[in-house]
């Protein structure tokens, strides 16, 4: 039995709740966070008997009752605490999103390589069975070659993290390269920050200048892919509380295909116009990912998500991010990101 430290409690409840149980081969032994009274809670709602304010505190007080963690919010560096699992002998499940607070050139899975350990990007968008069903049919070939990607996320308004709307935005640019099982040799990018006009391309103009990541509410990306194909990714935070919406839409050479979250709606009717109730596509897909990763120790073969997707994903959020403040198109040249 795999068992599992979490570290990072945020959203935690409402993602795992429902999954720990049905894991096969591993189970939740413990919760970090800071916040003692979100740890309580989550340990309690998730049965783990194990919390800790810090990974720290873990290690020095519980370090042989666990042996894989999933770092969801560390308390800094996420390279720093991956390196600190990996010397310890825990396996590591990173969230994508903190590859963009992982500085340009470092990599988190030396440390793993190193120690034996395994390592998984956790990246649960991809498990979710609509999508994968859409990647099995270009697998098998009937949709031929992917053309075009349209792919629409539109949340509520959410915090004020630096990076948030980046950080949402590279699980979306990962479904992009891992539809198209490529890079982009093209990257645009235009989008607004919080209650301000659309950036009017002054910034500055210097390939190798780390973009400006600050608050941004809505972000359009375009990417081209080599042979023609295109993705156009629309990530929005200006929604008002309540409901999200997804939609996933790939055209191919031989025929097309979505995945969206219409089909669970339901209409209420109550007299006047009907009211849409969404039903939810429940949590199968963070179960398979955790699945996917207990797997993945207990066999020894290589992770569902590699490291160098993760690298890939951040190059390209990186770039749509220069191209934002610059107001023009990037190309890869080489290994890097270049304006045209």
């Amino acid at each position: 039995m795999i068992r599992i430290a979490l570290i990072g409690c945020n959203n935690a409840t409402a993602d795992y709740a429902d999954v720990v149980s049905r894991l096969q081969g591993g189970r939740l032994a413990a919760v970090v966070d800071p916040d003692d009274t979100l740890a309580r809670r989550t340990a309690e709602t998730l049965d783990a008997p194990l919390r800790a304010a810090s990974f720290e505190d873990l290690l020095r007080d519980h370090a042989d009752d666990f042996d894989a963690v999933i770092i969801r919010r560390p308390d800094g560096s996420p390279q720093a605490v991956v390196a600190q699992a990996a010397g310890a002998g825990k396996h590591v499940l990173l969230d994508m999103p903190l590859m963009l607070r992982i500085r340009p050139g470092e990599t988190p899975v030396a440390a793993c390589r190193s120690a034996g350990v395994t390592f998984m990007l956790g990246q649960p968008a991809r498990f979710l069975p609509s999508v994968a069903e859409v990647k099995n049919c270009l697998r098998s070939g009937v949709l031929g070659a992917p053309g075009l990607l349209r792919l629409h996320n539109w949340s509520p308004s959410d915090t004020d993290q630096p990076v948030a709307i980046f950080q949402a935005l590279l699980p979306d640019v990962d479904l992009a390269n891992w539809l198209f099982d490529a890079q982009p040799t093209e990257v645009y990018a235009a989008g607004r920050r919080k209650g301000t006009d659309p950036i009017d391309g002054s910034g500055p103009q210097d390939a190798s200048h780390e973009p400006d990541l600050s608050p941004f509410s809505y972000v359009q990306v375009h990417l081209g892919y080599e042979d023609g194909g295109m993705a156009l990714i629309d990530h929005s935070m200006m929604l008002p509380p309540g409901s999200d919406y997804f939609s996933l839409s790939v055209f191919g050479s031989a025929g097309a295909a979505y995945a969206d979250d219409h089909h669970n709606m339901h209409l209420l009717y109550r007299g006047g116009c009907p009211t849409a109730l969404p039903a939810g596509q429940g949590k199968l897909h963070h179960l398979a990912e955790l699945q996917a990763f207990v797997n993945a120790i207990e066999t020894g073969h290589p992770s569902a998500i590699a490291i160098d997707d993760g690298h890939k994903a951040t190059e390209v959020v990186r770039a749509a991010g220069r191209s934002l403040t610059a107001g023009r198109a990037m190309r890869l040249i080489g290994s890097s990101y270049e304006f045209v």
